[in-house]
């Protein structure tokens, strides 16, 4: 007797439907279903819990097991490379989509609290220092991932460059990042019915009337999501030789734990699994996906060059083209310093809004609609991460 069984993909795309279902019918009842947060923070923490582990040993682990003769200088500039020019691409298609549709803005802020929250914006001077941790073990606690990947970067090339005596640690990376992917994939059996409470929420608390003022901005932000899939990845995919709808549909639960979730690091593990399923070999996985979970903010890039030119309308500010260009040059600077965590790209809106004269009251006008529209962003992250590692690989002649 045939035992029915459905897949991780299709569980997590009826948890979808069901949850969507589910906030639609509580908010025309008007009942209050924020109780099933808890479902979705149970998740999160989760994940809070296993990244700094996961990041950690992938990355050191990537590093030291590159294959001899491989340049990791080469590789890390290819990387690198590619996460600049795809996220200026992407601040553009912000930028200019705004700029062509988004017309007349005509709302009222409902008070500034927001904005006496933000965190004041860092210099240049400051985000460098605030790199290089002082005590990896402190970094590791706070969960500072930027500086534990500056300390991974630093250790796994030391580890490669001690030959045979840095074997062992090499090994005992290999195996804790296997442990660490093992321990993600358990906990990604939870996904589904966090996916089902934290959309039912979403759609329970934002009823339609609620987000009419700002259903523009939503549309254009989807639309520039799929504007950047369709002029930059798929290009990138036919030039690497790997099939779209392959990619698509061995990316679909990662994408549908990152639209969710609203979170990077949540999709990471299955990620990693997902670049190595379409060719690309451990140790150039290893290093790019983990480091483009925190580098490679496409998503984040959107939403910034799309809200930029929004609040200036609504403020009734006049953007010069070195405005403009400042604001790409912050905006790059900011989608790298988002975390990949829910909300975190609020923090950096004040640190791209200053320089350019629009006030930070401008941050509580996309806060409350801030988590639908971090679900787009979000899974363009993820997805930019396996479209740089496959398609670096190819560039690096591993993928046949």
């Amino acid at each position: 007797m045939n035992r029915f069984h459905l897949s991780f993909s299709w569980c997590l795309l009826l948890a979808l439907i069901a949850g969507a279902a589910a906030g639609a019918f509580a908010s025309v009842l008007n009942i209050d279903i924020s109780f099933l947060k808890i479902l979705g923070d149970v998740f999160i923490n989760l994940v809070k819990l296993i990244v700094v582990p996961l990041v950690l040993s992938t990355l050191i682990a990537g590093i030291a097991n590159l294959q001899p003769g491989t340049k990791v200088g080469k590789i890390a500039v290819k990387v690198l490379l590619y996460y600049m020019l795809t996220s200026i691409i992407a601040i553009l298609i912000g930028l200019v989509m705004a700029q062509l549709f988004l017309g007349s803005v005509a709302l009222q802020l409902e008070g500034s609290a927001l904005s006496q929250e933000v965190r004041q914006p860092l210099t240049v001077g400051q985000f460098v220092l605030g790199l290089i941790p002082s005590n990896i073990f402190s970094s590791m606690s706070a969960g500072n991932i930027l500086q534990i990947i500056v300390f991974a970067l630093i250790f796994g090339t030391a580890i490669r460059l001690s030959g045979a005596k840095g074997r062992p640690i090499a090994d005992f990376f290999d195996a804790l990042a296997d442990v660490m992917i093992k321990l993600t994939s358990i906990v990604m059996l939870y996904a589904p019915i966090a996916a089902f409470a934290l959309l039912a929420v979403v759609v329970n608390s934002h009823g339609a009337a609620a987000l009419l003022p700002l259903l523009k901005v939503l549309v254009l932000m989807y639309a520039a999501c799929f504007l950047h899939i369709l002029c930059t990845y798929l290009p990138l995919l036919a030039y690497s030789g790997v099939g779209i709808r392959r990619f698509f549909v061995s990316m679909f639960p990662t994408i549908t734990i990152a639209f969710t979730t609203c979170s990077s690091a949540a999709a990471l593990s299955t990620n990693l699994i997902t670049a190595e399923k379409l060719g690309v070999p451990k140790s150039i996985a290893g290093f790019s996906i983990p480091l483009g979970n925190t580098l490679n903010m496409d998503g984040a890039a959107i939403y910034l060059g799309l809200i930029i030119v929004f609040a200036s309308k609504v403020f009734n500010i006049e953007l010069s083209i070195y405005d403009y260009l400042v604001a790409v040059a912050l905006s790059l600077f900011a989608s790298i310093g988002s975390m990949g965590v829910p909300g975190a790209i609020l923090v950096m809106m004040a640190m791209v809004f200053q320089p350019i004269g629009i006030p930070n009251e401008a941050i509580a006008l996309v806060a409350g609609i801030d988590r639908i529209m971090d679900m787009p962003r979000t899974a363009v992250n993820v997805m930019g991460d396996a479209v740089g590692a496959v398609f670096v690989s190819k560039h690096n002649h591993n993928i046949s």
